[in-house]
């Protein structure tokens, strides 16, 4: 997964560059990414 700049955006993509979700901030976008990879809850 990554994050790319998307319009005034952050867009989270799987590896076959289907979108996940848009956050405003990036900062946003790195969390669900985090959150993603880790996986599961806690």
């Amino acid at each position: 997964m990554k994050i790319e700049k998307y319009s005034r955006y952050w867009a989270v993509l799987d590896e076959d560059g289907t979108l996940i979700c848009l956050c405003v901030y990036k900062k946003g976008a790195q969390e669900v990414l985090r959150r993603m990879k880790r996986g599961g809850r806690r």
